[in-house]
Parts: C-alpha cells; structure tokens; sequence
C-alpha cells in the first residue's frame, strides 16, 4: 500500500532488503527468518517507520521475495517496495531513483538485516546533514585483531587504529 504524503518527504528512509544471505547458508534470505516471531526486515521498518523524523520508508526487495516482503510489512505504512539489482550498489541506485517522485531533502540507506537502529543515531545523522553535511557515515573502531593471511598462513598483523567499520543507516542529501 502506497503511504500517502502531503507533498515531498522531508526524511525518507531507503532499506536494502534484495540481497541474498548466500554466506549465511539458510534456505531463505537471512531478512526473512523469524527470530522471536519477527523478522529483521520487520524490526527495521519498525524502527524507521515509527521515528519522527522519517517521514517514508520504501524497501528494495528481490523480486522473488514479494511473499515473504507482504508478510514482513504488515500492519506497517510504508511506499510500494523498489525491486533491487544484481549488487548492492545496483539496489541502491534502483530504490534512489524510485524516490525520484518523492523528492526527499534526505535519505537514510540501511542494511534489512541490521535490526538494532537506535533512535538517537537517526537523531544525530539527521542533525549533521541539516548542519550542512552532504553524507554522513556511523562507524565504530575496529577493536579486533586483524591478520594478513596468504595461503592459510598468518603473514602479518595490520595495525587497526585507522580501520574503521561502517554501520548503517548512512544518510545523504538526496
């Protein structure tokens, strides 16, 4: 069902939801399995969908999931889902463009399968692009090891006080 908005969005959230789970090795898309009755896609459209600051939300699903998609949004308003690409960078180039109607001065992109979206991180990526920001990446240390390997052998340790890992959602002047 299409959320019906007064004009352009101010804040629209952009979730990835085409990618496959290959690694993770389950029968179905890793956003889809149900831990505690809901599914990682569930908990990350709750998350974004109820924030005050996100005035839409759209998923970029693979086309073969529209089942498992209808049954992970419901009882949610959120717009007509995007059908995503063959890479991540080709889904969120297809969800961009279909929120080209919508016209948001915002968007967040977050990852379905990272379902613990704290509120205050929103607050604080929509506060630096109204600053001016035109991009805004969360991002945490990286606290362990990490080894250089070349043919199952150790070779090196890099050093991680300039290794960062990026977290979602990342936001952007649309």
């Amino acid at each position: 069902m299409e959320k019906a908005l007064k004009g352009s969005a101010l804040c629209a959230a952009l979730i990835l939801s085409a990618g496959r789970g290959n690694r993770f090795g389950a029968e179905i898309p890793k956003q889809y399995i149900k831990i505690n009755g809901r599914t990682a896609l569930t908990r990350s459209i709750n998350i974004l969908n109820s924030h005050p600051r996100i005035d839409a939300v759209k998923v970029v699903i693979h086309p073969d999931d529209i089942e498992f998609y209808n049954e992970s949004i419901k009882g949610f308003n959120v717009l007509d889902p995007a059908f995503g690409g063959e890479e991540r960078h080709n889904s969120v180039l297809l969800g961009l463009e279909s929120l080209k109607s919508l016209n948001p001065k915002y968007v967040l992109i977050h990852d379905a399968v990272r379902p613990n979206i704290e509120p205050n991180l929103i607050d604080s990526l929509y506060e630096s692009l109204s600053e001016g920001y035109d991009s805004v990446l969360p991002a945490i240390m990286v606290k362990d090891s990490i080894k250089r390997v070349d043919n199952n052998l150790v070779i090196g340790a890099i050093n991680r006080n300039q290794l960062w890992q990026a977290q979602t959602p990342q936001a952007f002047d649309f």
